[in-house]
C-alpha cells in the first residue's frame, strides 16, 4: 500500500483548485474475470420515467448537471417504450441489469404490468427506487391526513440517518425558499410513518419538518424518507422540488447518492468566483434619466461631463481584509489605461501594485473599447453603404488592446495569466439584434496573442464554446449596477429597471396596459439590505451549488463607497456555510479552471448521450469502457472508502485527478479503447 497525490477537478494534470491524499492500491488492468458465483453485472444508467412532474424534471436536471447518464421513458409519449423484463434486464454471460437505479413520479403512473415487471427488476438486483413526489398514505408508509400546505420560509431538517446514506454532505439545516410574500412556491404532506408497519417493514425519515400550528413538543413530521418493504427500497418524497429552488439543489445531490449507492459516472462540486471589472477606471455614477419610456441606462449616449466613481487605496485595504477572512479571491479584471492616465502618483496603482501578489488578475483589454461592430453616434451598428454589411473593429485594434495590456502588467510584473482575457461589454462576441456572429477578426486576434480562455456574458451567450483557439467562460452579471456605489443609487436604479412610467421608472415591466410584472418602488436606501441582498445572494447560492464554475461579474465601482457587491457575497456564502458541511469544501477556481472544467463537462455529456462509453459494476469493481477511437475524459463518483488506482506493469495509468469531497471520491479520468478503467468502488 502506497500514498499517492491526486489532483481535485482539473484534467490532463493542469493546474488545479486544491489536493488531497488518498490511499492507492494495484487493481490488474483488463476483461474482468468471471466470478464463481456470477455475480449481477449492474449498468451505471439511471431510469427516469416522467408524466411532465416537476419534481422528476428537477432530478433530471440534477443527473444532467452531474454528467450521470440516464434513459427517459415519458408515459405521455404515444408508442413509447414498453417497460418490461427485457428493457429492464439481460444477460451477458452473466444476469445484467441495465439500470442501477429508478426515478418514478409517484407509484401509481404505471399500468399494473409494467410495475409488475420493474418491482420484479428491482427484487432481483436490488435497484433503488426514487417515488419523486406523492401523497401521505400507508401504501408509501405514511399515515394519511397529516398537515399539507405552503412550507415557503421554514425549514427543513436532514436526519443523522440521512447523513450516514447520501446526504453526509450537510449540516442538518434546509432552508425553504421564499422568493415571494404572495405566491406559494413549495408545498408538502408532512406526516408520521405508519405505525406498526407490516411485519418485515420499516420507514426511516430522511427530511423532515415541524408541522405548523402544532403544540410545542410535537415530533417533526415526515417529508422524506426510505420505506423498506417486500423487498423493495422506496425512497418517497411529499415535498415539492422545483428545478430552480434552493432547496431543489441541496437536496438532489443526496438523493442522487442515496438511488446509486454512492457509485456512479458523474461528478460534482461547489463553487464560487466572482470577476471584478474595470479596475483602474473610472464608472460613471448612476443619473436617472430626465426621458420617458423604456430606456436603459447602458443604451443611452455616455455624457462627458456625468460625475463617475473610482476605488480608492482604502478600498483595496478593505478587499484584501475581506478576501483573508474569507478565504475567497476576487478576480480583477483591469484596464492599465486607466492607471496611465491617473499618473505615476496614483494611490490606488500604488497600493494595486504594492499588494500585486496578493491578488487575482485578468486582462481586461486597454481602453475597454469596444471591440465588436464599429459603432455610430446612436450606438448602433455602422454599415458599409456599398456592401450593406457591417463595419466590423479590424484586427489591429484588437491586438492593440490586448498587447497594451499585456506590455503594461509585464512591466509592472503583475502576476497575470496572459492566455485568459476579458474584453469591454465582453465585445466582438456575438450579440442580437445587430451582430449575429462574432466579429471575424476576433479569433485570428486571439489566436496571434494566445487567449485561450475569454469571457462571456452568461444571459447572452450561455454555453461555452470554441472562438478560433479560445472558448468562452460565460458571466453570471449580477443585479448590482455597473454605475451604483451607494445603497441609494443602487435602489434608485433597481426602481427605475423594474417600477411602471406610473410610478416614475422606465416601464420596462410593462406590457401593454398591463403592469403586473412591475414592482412598487422600494423605499429608501435600507431597501438595499432588506429586499436587494437577499434576492442577489439567493440567486447567487443557486448558481454556487450546481456544480457550474462559471464565474459572477460586477464592477469596480462596486468596491467603492458603500462596497455593495460584499454584503451579497457575505449573505451567500453565510447561507452555504449554515447548510453544507465542512466536508463540501466552495472551491474558488480561475478562469482558466472555470474553463477546463466547462469544456470538459460539456464533452462528456456529448459523449455520454452518444453510447461511446459503457460502465458497469460487477460487486465492488466498476469497470468503464471506451468504446470511441479518442481519448475520453470520465467522471466517476465512488464511496469516500474506494481504493483508486490503476496500474499496468507498476505503472499508474491515466488518471487525472481523484479527490475526496463531499464524502465521496470522485474525478476525471482518461480512459482510452485500448485501456479500461477498473476500480475497487468499496462502500
Amino acid at each position: 500500500m502506497s500514498n499517492t497525490r491526486f489532483r481535485v477537478a482539473l484534467p490532463r494534470g493542469r493546474r488545479l483548485i486544491t489536493a488531497v491524499t488518498i490511499a492507492a492500491a494495484a487493481i490488474a488492468v483488463g476483461a474482468p474475470p468471471a466470478y464463481a458465483n456470477l455475480e449481477a453485472r449492474v449498468d451505471l444508467k439511471v431510469l427516469v420515467v416522467t408524466d411532465g412532474q416537476a419534481n422528476v424534471t428537477t432530478m433530471t436536471d440534477q443527473l444532467i448537471r452531474e454528467g450521470v447518464p440516464y434513459q427517459v421513458v415519458d408515459t405521455r409519449t404515444p408508442g413509447r417504450q414498453v417497460i418490461n423484463a427485457d428493457f429492464l434486464s439481460g444477460n451477458v454471460g452473466r444476469p445484467q441489469a441495465k439500470f442501477q437505479a429508478v426515478i418514478l413520479p409517484d407509484t401509481t403512473t404505471l399500468p399494473a404490468a409494467e410495475r409488475t415487471a420493474l418491482t420484479t427488476f428491482e427484487k432481483q438486483f436490488k435497484i433503488r427506487e426514487l417515488i419523486a413526489y406523492t401523497w401521505a398514505r400507508p401504501e408509501v408508509g405514511l399515515q394519511s391526513g397529516g398537515w399539507a400546505g405552503t412550507i415557503d420560509g421554514m425549514i427543513a431538517t436532514v436526519t443523522n440517518e440521512a447523513k450516514k446514506d447520501g446526504f453526509v454532505y450537510l449540516t442538518g439545516q434546509v432552508p425553504i425558499d421564499d422568493n415571494s410574500p404572495v405566491v406559494g412556491e413549495a408545498y408538502a404532506d408532512i406526516a408520521a410513518p405508519v405505525s406498526p408497519l407490516p411485519a418485515g417493514s420499516s420507514f426511516t425519515p430522511y427530511v423532515t419538518m415541524a408541522v405548523p400550528g402544532a403544540p410545542s413538543g410535537t415530533p417533526a413530521g415526515v417529508v422524506g424518507g426510505v420505506y423498506s418493504h417486500d423487498g423493495l427500497e422506496s425512497m418517497v418524497l411529499t415535498l415539492s422540488l422545483e428545478t430552480n429552488q434552493n432547496q431543489s439543489r441541496v437536496l438532489a445531490h443526496g438523493i442522487l447518492e442515496w438511488l446509486t449507492r454512492g457509485i456512479y459516472v458523474g461528478y460534482w462540486r461547489n463553487y464560487l468566483s466572482v470577476h471584478v471589472d474595470d479596475i483602474f477606471l473610472s464608472n460613471d455614477r448612476w443619473q436617472r434619466p430626465a426621458v420617458a419610456g423604456a430606456i436603459l441606462p447602458e443604451a443611452m449616449p455616455q455624457l462627458t461631463d456625468a460625475p463617475t466613481v473610482r476605488m480608492t487605496a482604502t478600498d483595496l485595504d478593505y478587499l484584501l481584509a475581506w478576501q483573508q477572512k474569507t478565504g475567497i479571491n476576487l478576480d480583477l479584471a483591469f484596464n492599465a489605461m486607466g492607471s496611465v492616465e491617473a499618473g505615476t502618483n496614483d494611490p490606488l496603482t500604488k497600493a494595486m501594485l504594492a499588494h500585486k501578489a496578493e491578488l487575482r488578475w485578468l486582462s481586461h483589454t486597454y481602453s475597454h473599447k469596444y471591440l465588436g461592430c464599429v459603432r455610430d453616434a446612436s450606438r448602433h451598428c455602422a454599415v458599409d453603404p456599398d456592401t450593406e454589411e457591417i463595419t466590423w473593429t479590424n484586427q489591429s485594434v484588437i491586438d492593440s488592446e490586448i498587447a497594451q495590456n499585456l506590455a503594461w502588467a509585464k512591466k509592472n510584473n503583475l502576476p497575470i495569466n496572459p492566455t485568459e482575457l476579458v474584453t469591454g461589454e465582453h465585445s466582438g462576441l456575438r450579440r442580437l439584434p445587430e451582430e449575429t456572429v462574432d466579429n471575424p477578426n476576433l479569433a485570428p486576434s486571439l489566436k496571434a496573442n494566445g487567449v485561450l480562455a475569454l469571457a462571456a456574458d452568461n444571459s447572452i451567450d450561455p454555453a461555452s464554446r470554441p472562438v478560433g483557439a479560445a472558448v468562452t467562460v460565460p458571466r453570471y452579471p449580477m443585479n448590482i449596477y455597473f454605475n451604483a456605489a451607494s445603497k441609494a443609487e443602487e435602489v434608485d436604479e433597481f426602481n427605475w429597471l423594474f417600477t411602471s412610467r406610473q410610478s416614475g421608472g422606465s416601464g420596462n415591466c410593462e406590457r401593454g396596459t398591463d403592469t403586473s410584472a412591475c414592482i412598487t418602488p422600494l423605499a429608501g436606501p435600507q431597501a438595499f439590505d432588506s429586499t436587494i441582498v437577499p434576492s442577489e445572494a439567493r440567486v447567487m447560492l443557486r448558481h454556487m451549488i450546481s456544480n457550474d464554475p462559471r464565474p459572477h461579474y460586477v464592477h469596480q465601482s462596486n468596491l467603492a463607497e458603500d462596497r455593495l457587491v460584499y454584503p451579497v457575497i457575505d449573505a451567500a456564502m453565510a447561507q452555504y456555510r449554515t447548510i453544507y458541511a465542512r466536508n463540501a469544501t466552495l472551491l474558488n477556481p480561475t478562469m482558466t479552471e472555470a474553463a477546463e472544467l466547462l469544456q470538459t463537462a460539456t464533452a462528456w455529456n456529448n459523449l455520454a448521450a452518444s453510447g461511446a462509453v459503457e460502465a458497469y459494476r460487477i460487486g465492488d469493481r466498476v469497470t468503464v469502457l471506451n468504446h470511441s477511437a479518442a481519448r475520453i475524459d470520465v467522471p466517476l463518483t465512488t464511496p469516500n472508502t474506494t481504493v483508486v488506482r490503476r496500474t499496468s506493469g507498476g505503472r499508474a495509468l491515466g488518471l487525472i485527478d481523484n479527490g475526496h469531497y463531499a464524502g465521496s471520491a470522485s474525478g476525471w479520468s482518461t480512459v482510452t479503447a485500448r485501456t479500461p478503467l477498473v476500480v475497487a468502488a468499496r462502500g
